[in-house]
Protein backbone atom coordinates (compact mmCIF):
# COMPACT_ATOMS: atom_id res chain seq x y z
CA UNK A 1 0.00 0.00 0.00
CA UNK A 2 1.52 3.31 -1.00
CA UNK A 3 2.31 5.76 1.76
CA UNK A 4 -0.04 8.80 2.03
CA UNK A 5 1.06 12.10 3.44
CA UNK A 6 -0.31 12.99 6.89
CA UNK A 7 -2.31 15.98 5.65
CA UNK A 8 -4.04 13.91 3.02
CA UNK A 9 -4.89 11.21 5.51
CA UNK A 10 -6.45 13.89 7.74
CA UNK A 11 -8.77 15.20 5.04
CA UNK A 12 -9.85 11.72 4.01
CA UNK A 13 -10.73 10.92 7.63
CA UNK A 14 -12.64 14.17 7.99
CA UNK A 15 -14.63 13.43 4.86
CA UNK A 16 -15.55 9.98 6.13
CA UNK A 17 -16.67 11.37 9.50
CA UNK A 18 -18.76 14.09 7.79
CA UNK A 19 -20.43 11.54 5.57
CA UNK A 20 -21.27 9.40 8.56
CA UNK A 21 -22.72 12.36 10.48
CA UNK A 22 -24.76 13.49 7.47
CA UNK A 23 -26.17 10.03 6.98
CA UNK A 24 -27.11 9.92 10.65
CA UNK A 25 -28.91 13.31 10.49
CA UNK A 26 -30.80 12.30 7.36
CA UNK A 27 -31.83 9.10 9.05
CA UNK A 28 -33.12 10.98 12.08
CA UNK A 29 -35.05 13.43 9.90
CA UNK A 30 -36.55 10.60 7.89
CA UNK A 31 -37.48 8.86 11.09
CA UNK A 32 -39.18 12.00 12.34
CA UNK A 33 -41.03 12.41 9.07
CA UNK A 34 -42.31 8.90 9.41
CA UNK A 35 -43.44 9.41 13.04
CA UNK A 36 -46.88 11.17 13.15
CA UNK A 37 -47.36 14.10 15.49
CA UNK A 38 -49.53 13.46 18.55
CA UNK A 39 -51.75 15.55 20.80
CA UNK A 40 -53.38 14.81 24.11
CA UNK A 41 -57.03 15.20 24.98
CA UNK A 42 -57.17 18.09 27.45
CA UNK A 43 -59.75 20.27 29.10
CA UNK A 44 -60.10 23.86 27.93
CA UNK A 45 -62.60 26.69 27.49
CA UNK A 46 -64.10 26.90 23.99
CA UNK A 47 -65.71 29.88 22.31
CA UNK A 48 -67.56 29.92 18.99
CA UNK A 49 -68.30 33.23 17.31
CA UNK A 50 -69.50 34.93 14.13
CA UNK A 51 -67.76 38.09 12.93
CA UNK A 52 -69.95 40.65 11.15
CA UNK A 53 -69.26 44.18 9.98
CA UNK A 54 -71.56 47.00 11.00
CA UNK A 55 -71.69 50.74 11.50
CA UNK A 56 -72.31 52.89 14.54
CA UNK A 57 -75.58 54.81 14.71
CA UNK A 58 -77.14 56.97 17.40
CA UNK A 59 -79.50 54.95 19.59
CA UNK A 60 -82.07 57.74 19.25
CA UNK A 61 -82.35 60.12 16.30
CA UNK A 62 -85.27 62.55 16.23
CA UNK A 63 -86.12 64.90 13.36
CA UNK A 64 -87.87 67.80 15.09
CA UNK A 65 -90.43 69.96 13.34
CA UNK A 66 -92.64 72.80 14.50
CA UNK A 67 -96.36 72.13 14.83
CA UNK A 68 -97.15 74.93 12.39
CA UNK A 69 -95.53 76.23 9.26
CA UNK A 70 -94.30 79.78 9.37
CA UNK A 71 -91.34 82.12 9.38
CA UNK A 72 -88.42 81.28 11.64
CA UNK A 73 -87.95 84.04 14.21
CA UNK A 74 -85.16 82.51 16.29
CA UNK A 75 -82.75 79.54 16.30
CA UNK A 76 -80.84 79.07 19.54
CA UNK A 77 -78.58 76.09 18.65
CA UNK A 78 -75.92 75.06 16.16
CA UNK A 79 -74.65 71.72 14.91
CA UNK A 80 -72.61 70.02 17.62
CA UNK A 81 -74.33 71.74 20.55
CA UNK A 82 -75.19 69.55 23.51
CA UNK A 83 -78.71 70.14 24.86
CA UNK A 84 -80.72 68.84 27.78
CA UNK A 85 -84.35 67.78 27.80
CA UNK A 86 -86.62 70.84 27.67
CA UNK A 87 -83.98 73.25 26.34
CA UNK A 88 -85.24 75.93 23.93
CA UNK A 89 -84.20 75.25 20.32
CA UNK A 90 -86.14 77.50 17.90
CA UNK A 91 -89.31 79.55 17.46
CA UNK A 92 -91.58 80.89 14.71
CA UNK A 93 -92.88 84.41 14.20
CA UNK A 94 -96.26 84.29 15.97
CA UNK A 95 -97.83 87.18 14.04
CA UNK A 96 -99.37 84.94 11.39
CA UNK A 97 -100.41 82.36 13.96
CA UNK A 98 -102.17 85.05 15.99
CA UNK A 99 -104.12 86.11 12.90
CA UNK A 100 -105.00 82.48 12.21
CA UNK A 101 -106.37 82.09 15.75
CA UNK A 102 -108.42 85.29 15.42
CA UNK A 103 -109.78 84.19 12.05
CA UNK A 104 -110.78 80.74 13.36
CA UNK A 105 -112.50 82.32 16.37
CA UNK A 106 -114.38 84.80 14.17
CA UNK A 107 -115.53 82.06 11.79
CA UNK A 108 -116.78 80.04 14.76
CA UNK A 109 -118.79 82.97 16.17
CA UNK A 110 -120.27 83.93 12.78
CA UNK A 111 -121.17 80.36 11.83
CA UNK A 112 -122.85 79.68 15.16
CA UNK A 113 -124.78 82.96 14.95
CA UNK A 114 -126.02 82.21 11.43
CA UNK A 115 -127.06 78.66 12.34
CA UNK A 116 -128.94 79.76 15.45
CA UNK A 117 -130.62 82.66 13.61
CA UNK A 118 -131.71 80.29 10.84
CA UNK A 119 -133.24 77.93 13.39
CA UNK A 120 -134.99 80.82 15.14
CA UNK A 121 -136.54 81.98 11.85
CA UNK A 122 -137.60 78.44 11.04
CA UNK A 123 -139.26 78.12 14.46
CA UNK A 124 -141.15 81.39 13.90
CA UNK A 125 -142.20 80.39 10.38
CA UNK A 126 -143.48 77.05 11.67
CA UNK A 127 -145.51 78.81 14.35
CA UNK A 128 -146.93 81.33 11.85
CA UNK A 129 -147.90 78.62 9.34
CA UNK A 130 -149.55 76.61 12.10
CA UNK A 131 -151.59 79.60 13.29
CA UNK A 132 -152.57 80.67 9.78
CA UNK A 133 -153.65 77.21 8.70
CA UNK A 134 -155.55 76.64 11.94
CA UNK A 135 -157.55 79.85 11.43
CA UNK A 136 -158.25 79.03 7.78
CA UNK A 137 -159.37 75.51 8.62
CA UNK A 138 -161.73 76.86 11.26
CA UNK A 139 -163.25 79.18 8.65
CA UNK A 140 -163.76 76.28 6.27
CA UNK A 141 -165.32 74.12 8.99
CA UNK A 142 -167.68 76.96 9.93
CA UNK A 143 -168.69 77.32 6.28
CA UNK A 144 -169.54 73.61 6.20
CA UNK A 145 -171.59 73.94 9.36
CA UNK A 146 -173.46 76.98 7.96
CA UNK A 147 -174.14 75.18 4.67
CA UNK A 148 -175.49 72.18 6.53
CA UNK A 149 -177.85 74.38 8.56
CA UNK A 150 -179.04 76.01 5.33
CA UNK A 151 -179.61 72.61 3.73
CA UNK A 152 -181.51 71.31 6.76
CA UNK A 153 -183.71 74.40 6.84
CA UNK A 154 -184.46 74.03 3.12
CA UNK A 155 -185.51 70.42 3.72
CA UNK A 156 -187.84 71.48 6.55
CA UNK A 157 -189.47 74.18 4.34
CA UNK A 158 -190.01 71.71 1.51
CA UNK A 159 -191.63 69.18 3.82
CA UNK A 160 -193.93 71.89 5.22
CA UNK A 161 -194.97 73.04 1.71
CA UNK A 162 -195.67 69.48 0.59
CA UNK A 163 -197.81 68.95 3.66
CA UNK A 164 -199.91 72.06 2.96
CA UNK A 165 -199.87 72.32 -0.85
CA UNK A 166 -198.92 68.90 -2.09
CA UNK A 167 -195.74 67.83 -3.81
CA UNK A 168 -196.99 68.87 -7.25
CA UNK A 169 -197.65 72.44 -6.32
CA UNK A 170 -195.51 75.24 -7.64
CA UNK A 171 -194.51 76.09 -4.07
CA UNK A 172 -193.30 72.52 -3.54
CA UNK A 173 -191.32 72.63 -6.76
CA UNK A 174 -189.67 75.93 -5.73
CA UNK A 175 -188.87 74.48 -2.31
CA UNK A 176 -187.18 71.47 -4.01
CA UNK A 177 -185.02 73.79 -6.13
CA UNK A 178 -184.01 75.71 -3.00
CA UNK A 179 -183.11 72.42 -1.27
CA UNK A 180 -180.96 71.33 -4.19
CA UNK A 181 -179.13 74.67 -4.15
CA UNK A 182 -178.53 74.30 -0.39
CA UNK A 183 -177.23 70.73 -0.83
CA UNK A 184 -174.90 71.86 -3.62
CA UNK A 185 -173.56 74.65 -1.41
CA UNK A 186 -173.08 72.17 1.42
CA UNK A 187 -171.09 69.75 -0.78
CA UNK A 188 -169.01 72.63 -2.14
CA UNK A 189 -168.19 73.72 1.42
CA UNK A 190 -167.09 70.15 2.25
CA UNK A 191 -164.82 70.01 -0.81
CA UNK A 192 -163.30 73.36 0.08
CA UNK A 193 -162.64 72.11 3.62
CA UNK A 194 -160.90 68.97 2.31
CA UNK A 195 -158.73 71.01 -0.08
CA UNK A 196 -157.84 73.43 2.70
CA UNK A 197 -156.91 70.53 4.99
CA UNK A 198 -154.57 69.11 2.32
CA UNK A 199 -153.04 72.53 1.70
CA UNK A 200 -152.57 73.11 5.43
CA UNK A 201 -150.85 69.74 5.85
CA UNK A 202 -148.48 70.52 2.97
CA UNK A 203 -147.66 73.97 4.38
CA UNK A 204 -147.04 72.55 7.85
CA UNK A 205 -144.82 69.77 6.48
CA UNK A 206 -142.81 72.28 4.45
CA UNK A 207 -142.31 74.50 7.49
CA UNK A 208 -141.33 71.48 9.61
CA UNK A 209 -138.81 70.38 6.96
CA UNK A 210 -137.21 73.82 6.93
CA UNK A 211 -136.97 73.78 10.72
CA UNK A 212 -135.54 70.26 10.75
CA UNK A 213 -132.82 71.28 8.29
CA UNK A 214 -132.01 74.37 10.33
CA UNK A 215 -131.74 72.23 13.46
CA UNK A 216 -129.47 69.75 11.64
CA UNK A 217 -127.26 72.62 10.46
CA UNK A 218 -126.91 73.84 14.03
CA UNK A 219 -126.05 70.35 15.27
CA UNK A 220 -123.45 69.99 12.55
CA UNK A 221 -121.50 72.97 13.83
CA UNK A 222 -121.97 72.26 17.53
CA UNK A 223 -121.78 68.47 17.90
CA UNK A 224 -118.49 66.56 18.18
CA UNK A 225 -116.83 65.78 14.85
CA UNK A 226 -114.88 62.56 14.13
CA UNK A 227 -111.30 62.47 15.42
CA UNK A 228 -111.56 65.81 17.24
CA UNK A 229 -111.47 64.60 20.87
CA UNK A 230 -115.12 65.46 21.50
CA UNK A 231 -114.97 68.94 19.96
CA UNK A 232 -117.12 70.29 17.19
CA UNK A 233 -115.43 71.04 13.89
CA UNK A 234 -115.49 74.78 14.64
CA UNK A 235 -114.18 74.31 18.17
CA UNK A 236 -111.50 71.95 16.84
CA UNK A 237 -110.35 74.58 14.33
CA UNK A 238 -110.09 77.15 17.10
CA UNK A 239 -108.34 74.69 19.42
CA UNK A 240 -105.85 73.76 16.68
CA UNK A 241 -105.10 77.40 15.93
CA UNK A 242 -104.66 78.09 19.65
CA UNK A 243 -102.41 75.02 20.01
CA UNK A 244 -100.24 76.08 17.08
CA UNK A 245 -100.02 79.61 18.45
CA UNK A 246 -98.99 78.37 21.89
CA UNK A 247 -96.55 75.81 20.42
CA UNK A 248 -94.74 78.05 17.99
CA UNK A 249 -91.47 77.22 19.74
CA UNK A 250 -89.39 74.04 19.63
CA UNK A 251 -87.85 72.41 22.72
CA UNK A 252 -85.64 69.34 23.09
CA UNK A 253 -87.71 66.23 23.91
CA UNK A 254 -84.59 64.37 25.11
CA UNK A 255 -81.00 65.14 26.00
CA UNK A 256 -78.63 64.82 23.07
CA UNK A 257 -76.49 66.53 20.45
CA UNK A 258 -77.66 68.70 17.55
CA UNK A 259 -76.55 67.04 14.31
CA UNK A 260 -78.46 69.15 11.76
CA UNK A 261 -80.15 72.57 11.52
CA UNK A 262 -82.20 72.87 8.33
CA UNK A 263 -83.10 76.54 8.26
CA UNK A 264 -82.17 80.07 9.23
CA UNK A 265 -83.86 83.08 10.76
CA UNK A 266 -86.24 84.69 8.28
CA UNK A 267 -86.83 81.54 6.25
CA UNK A 268 -90.32 80.12 5.92
CA UNK A 269 -90.67 76.43 6.74
CA UNK A 270 -93.71 74.17 6.24
CA UNK A 271 -95.01 72.15 9.15
CA UNK A 272 -93.86 68.87 7.60
CA UNK A 273 -90.20 69.88 7.23
CA UNK A 274 -87.75 68.73 9.95
CA UNK A 275 -86.01 71.84 11.25
CA UNK A 276 -83.55 70.31 13.73
CA UNK A 277 -82.13 66.79 14.09
CA UNK A 278 -81.29 65.69 17.64
CA UNK A 279 -79.30 62.50 18.26
CA UNK A 280 -77.95 60.68 21.29
CA UNK A 281 -74.44 60.38 19.87
CA UNK A 282 -73.14 59.39 23.30
CA UNK A 283 -75.38 56.30 23.21
CA UNK A 284 -74.62 54.27 20.11
CA UNK A 285 -76.07 51.18 18.47
CA UNK A 286 -74.27 49.03 15.95
CA UNK A 287 -76.27 48.20 12.83
CA UNK A 288 -75.22 45.25 10.69
CA UNK A 289 -76.85 43.56 7.70
CA UNK A 290 -76.23 39.84 8.15
CA UNK A 291 -76.64 37.35 5.26
CA UNK A 292 -79.06 34.48 5.67
CA UNK A 293 -76.20 31.98 5.93
CA UNK A 294 -75.17 33.42 9.32
CA UNK A 295 -78.43 34.71 10.77
CA UNK A 296 -79.46 31.32 12.20
CA UNK A 297 -76.37 31.41 14.43
CA UNK A 298 -77.42 34.70 16.06
CA UNK A 299 -80.07 35.40 18.67
CA UNK A 300 -81.15 38.27 20.88
CA UNK A 301 -79.20 38.34 24.13
CA UNK A 302 -75.95 36.96 22.74
CA UNK A 303 -72.77 38.64 23.95
CA UNK A 304 -70.37 40.30 21.53
CA UNK A 305 -67.01 42.04 21.41
CA UNK A 306 -66.63 45.09 19.20
CA UNK A 307 -63.59 46.75 17.64
CA UNK A 308 -63.46 49.89 15.51
CA UNK A 309 -61.21 50.54 12.52
CA UNK A 310 -60.93 54.23 13.39
CA UNK A 311 -59.88 53.67 17.02
CA UNK A 312 -57.20 51.00 16.98
CA UNK A 313 -56.45 51.01 20.71
CA UNK A 314 -59.97 49.93 21.67
CA UNK A 315 -59.54 46.25 22.49
CA UNK A 316 -62.98 44.70 22.20
CA UNK A 317 -65.81 46.67 23.81
CA UNK A 318 -68.48 44.54 25.45
CA UNK A 319 -71.86 44.54 23.70
CA UNK A 320 -75.04 42.52 23.31
CA UNK A 321 -77.36 41.72 20.40
CA UNK A 322 -80.63 43.47 21.29
CA UNK A 323 -82.76 43.26 18.13
CA UNK A 324 -82.97 41.11 15.00
CA UNK A 325 -85.41 42.25 12.34
CA UNK A 326 -87.89 39.46 11.54
CA UNK A 327 -87.91 39.83 7.76
CA UNK A 328 -85.14 39.93 5.19
CA UNK A 329 -84.32 42.58 2.62
CA UNK A 330 -82.40 41.96 -0.58
CA UNK A 331 -78.96 43.57 -0.78
CA UNK A 332 -77.29 42.89 -4.11
CA UNK A 333 -79.62 39.92 -4.53
CA UNK A 334 -78.73 38.35 -1.16
CA UNK A 335 -81.38 38.08 1.59
CA UNK A 336 -80.03 39.88 4.65
CA UNK A 337 -81.39 40.55 8.13
CA UNK A 338 -80.71 43.72 10.11
CA UNK A 339 -79.09 43.04 13.49
CA UNK A 340 -78.83 45.70 16.22
CA UNK A 341 -76.07 45.41 18.82
CA UNK A 342 -75.90 47.70 21.86
CA UNK A 343 -72.64 48.68 23.56
CA UNK A 344 -72.47 48.03 27.29
CA UNK A 345 -70.55 51.27 27.96
CA UNK A 346 -69.93 54.54 26.16
CA UNK A 347 -66.64 55.54 24.58
CA UNK A 348 -66.32 59.30 23.92
CA UNK A 349 -64.14 58.85 20.84
CA UNK A 350 -66.77 56.90 18.94
CA UNK A 351 -69.00 58.68 16.43
CA UNK A 352 -72.06 57.71 14.38
CA UNK A 353 -71.03 56.33 11.01
CA UNK A 354 -67.84 54.58 12.19
CA UNK A 355 -67.23 51.05 10.92
CA UNK A 356 -67.18 48.29 13.53
CA UNK A 357 -66.26 44.60 13.56
CA UNK A 358 -68.72 42.74 15.77
CA UNK A 359 -67.61 39.38 17.11
CA UNK A 360 -70.85 37.78 18.26
CA UNK A 361 -70.29 34.89 20.65
CA UNK A 362 -72.62 32.13 19.48
CA UNK A 363 -71.54 29.45 21.94
CA UNK A 364 -69.22 28.78 24.89
CA UNK A 365 -68.10 25.72 26.84
CA UNK A 366 -66.06 25.77 30.03
CA UNK A 367 -63.38 23.17 30.77
CA UNK A 368 -64.59 20.53 28.33
CA UNK A 369 -62.57 17.77 26.66
CA UNK A 370 -61.19 19.12 23.40
CA UNK A 371 -58.91 18.32 20.48
CA UNK A 372 -57.61 20.33 17.56
CA UNK A 373 -60.08 20.07 14.70
CA UNK A 374 -57.30 18.81 12.41
CA UNK A 375 -57.03 15.63 14.52
CA UNK A 376 -60.45 14.49 13.28
CA UNK A 377 -61.25 12.64 10.10
CA UNK A 378 -64.56 11.55 8.63
CA UNK A 379 -65.10 8.04 7.35
CA UNK A 380 -68.44 6.68 6.11
CA UNK A 381 -70.26 9.55 7.76
CA UNK A 382 -68.67 8.94 11.17
CA UNK A 383 -66.07 11.06 12.98
CA UNK A 384 -62.96 9.06 13.93
CA UNK A 385 -59.53 9.66 15.42
CA UNK A 386 -56.47 7.45 15.71
CA UNK A 387 -55.38 6.89 19.31
CA UNK A 388 -52.16 5.40 20.70
CA UNK A 389 -52.73 2.71 23.29
CA UNK A 390 -50.52 2.34 26.37
CA UNK A 391 -48.70 -0.62 24.77
CA UNK A 392 -47.74 1.51 21.77
CA UNK A 393 -50.27 0.09 19.35
CA UNK A 394 -52.71 2.40 17.49
CA UNK A 395 -56.38 2.00 16.66
CA UNK A 396 -59.23 4.04 15.26
CA UNK A 397 -61.80 5.35 17.70
CA UNK A 398 -65.29 6.64 16.84
CA UNK A 399 -66.10 9.81 18.73
CA UNK A 400 -68.95 12.30 19.18
CA UNK A 401 -68.29 16.02 19.00
CA UNK A 402 -69.99 19.20 20.18
CA UNK A 403 -69.06 22.85 19.89
CA UNK A 404 -66.40 23.83 17.36
CA UNK A 405 -64.47 26.88 18.54
CA UNK A 406 -63.29 29.70 16.35
CA UNK A 407 -59.62 28.99 17.22
CA UNK A 408 -59.56 25.50 15.71
CA UNK A 409 -60.64 23.22 18.57
CA UNK A 410 -63.65 20.94 18.91
CA UNK A 411 -65.49 19.66 21.97
CA UNK A 412 -65.32 15.87 22.52
CA UNK A 413 -68.57 14.63 24.04
CA UNK A 414 -68.02 10.86 23.79
CA UNK A 415 -65.37 8.29 22.87
CA UNK A 416 -62.25 9.77 24.51
CA UNK A 417 -60.99 10.47 28.01
CA UNK A 418 -58.76 13.20 29.36
CA UNK A 419 -55.11 12.40 28.68
CA UNK A 420 -55.71 10.10 25.71
CA UNK A 421 -53.04 10.39 23.03
CA UNK A 422 -54.34 11.10 19.54
CA UNK A 423 -52.29 10.92 16.36
CA UNK A 424 -52.63 13.79 13.94
CA UNK A 425 -53.18 12.71 10.35
CA UNK A 426 -49.90 12.68 8.40
CA UNK A 427 -49.84 15.45 5.85
CA UNK A 428 -48.63 14.50 2.36
CA UNK A 429 -44.92 15.33 1.96
CA UNK A 430 -43.93 17.96 -0.57
CA UNK A 431 -40.25 16.86 -0.61
CA UNK A 432 -38.90 15.95 -4.04
CA UNK A 433 -37.31 12.53 -4.06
Amino acid sequence: MPFLPRSRRFWIAAALVGAAVGASVIGVLRSREEQPETVRVTRRDLTQDVIITGRAEAAHSIALQLDAGGTIARIAVSVGDRVEKGDFLAALDTGGLSAELARASAIRVATLFDARLKLSHADQDTHDVQAEQTALLEQRRQAVRDAKVERDQSEDVRQHVIAERGDQSSEAKNALLALRRAESAYHAAQRTLAATQASALHAQNAAASVREQAHADLLEVTQAAPDTAGLSALDADVALARFRFRNAELRAPIAGTITAVNGDVGERVPATTPLIVLETVESLELVADVPETDIAKLSVGQSARVTFDAVKDIDGLEAMITRIHPSAVLIEGVPTFRVITTLAATEPRLRPGMTADIRAITGTREQVLALPTRALTTRDGATVVTIRLPDGRTEEQHIATGLRSSDGFVEITDGLAEGDTVLLPVQPSTRTR
